[in-house]
């Protein structure tokens, strides 16, 4: 909003959000042009469940994580598709934002812990000119690093899958593997876990030189972070098919490369990719494409907006 509108033309107030409580999973917000105006929600939560007090409110709801059945029973829904979180603030600026808004929004605050952690992780995150990729993919190097999800045994097995086709692969050097659970409380995996975890730079850096990378519906079969960060990077993806609504369809073979998710039909994508180098690059660019025509965060704000009060509005 920033970008596109200006920093002075966003106000942060409670005044007209008293029925709403903080939770994390959505934020409301009312955009004026002149006499024109329109409440929107925008929910970046996991599930697919629609919040009901939000969706009565609101005019148009904007989500990523829609099941199909949702889109076609509700009408205020706009999917704005797969996202990853990124830095916005500076350290004071984040500082002052947050003291601010606590203040102003202390009433409707039951978790005030959980309210400054947001602000913090932002913190922690990359600006999205980060994810932009100038390196050239290794031809022999796949990296592949994710979590084991205790709750989510299928997808547990699609990425234990792809990295065993992977270390597999004689043509292949495979950097990565599951990061240690502290209580390591998901056997079988063992052999797959890597040592310790890697930092964030270094999962940038290795994930823009790997030739491919590997995506699979995370928690509630949602659209995770990966999937997003792999299109900003403009990689050439692995992925077994996607559970929720897109804004536009990836297409197998022009932006990604679907999967059944079982090792055998990996192997077969890996060796594709590792003898086409026309059809890597042809997936790297659709990938980057598709992001910074769908997913890029002026792309989506200016979707919605457009969405509530035409294309008319500056």
């Amino acid at each position: 909003m920033r970008r596109l509108y200006g920093k002075n033309s966003i106000r942060f107030t409670s005044k007209y959000f008293s029925q709403f409580k903080h939770n994390g999973r959505h934020v409301a917000l009312i955009v004026k042009q002149g006499e024109r105006s329109a409440k929107i929600i925008i929910d970046f939560g996991d599930v697919s469940v629609i919040d009901q007090k939000g969706y009565e409110w609101c005019d148009h709801y904007a989500k990523i994580n829609i099941d199909f059945e949702s889109l076609a029973r509700h009408d205020k829904l706009l999917s704005i598709g797969p996202s990853f979180g990124i830095r916005v603030f500076s350290f004071p600026e984040t500082v002052a934002l947050s003291l601010r808004n606590y203040i102003k929004g202390r009433k409707r605050i039951e978790n005030v812990r959980y309210f400054f952690a947001d602000y913090k992780a932002q913190l922690k995150r990359r600006r999205v000119e980060d994810y932009q990729n100038n390196k050239k993919s290794n031809d022999r190097m796949v990296f592949f690093a994710s979590s084991l999800w205790k709750l989510e045994p299928e997808t547990n097995l699609f990425r234990a899958n792809f990295i065993n086709a992977a270390k597999k692969n004689n043509e292949i050097d495979f950097v990565g593997g599951f990061s240690p659970r502290i209580q390591n409380d998901i056997p079988g995996f063992e052999h797959l876990t890597m040592a310790g975890r890697i930092d964030f730079d270094e999962y940038l850096d290795l994930t823009k030189r790997s030739i491919t990378t590997f995506s699979t519906p995370a928690v509630g079969k949602c659209h995770g972070w990966k999937i997003g960060e792999f299109l900003a990077m403009g990689k050439a993806v692995i992925s077994t098919p996607l559970t929720r609504e897109l804004p536009q369809p990836l297409l197998d073979g022009v932006h990604i490369l679907y999967t059944d998710g079982s090792e055998e039909n990996i192997a077969g994508h890996l060796r594709a990719l590792q003898s086409s180098k026309e059809l890597r690059e042809t997936l790297e660019k659709n990938a980057l494409a598709y992001f910074n025509e769908n997913l890029l965060p002026e792309k989506v704000v200016a979707a919605i907006f457009q969405k509530a009060l035409g294309p008319t509005i500056q």
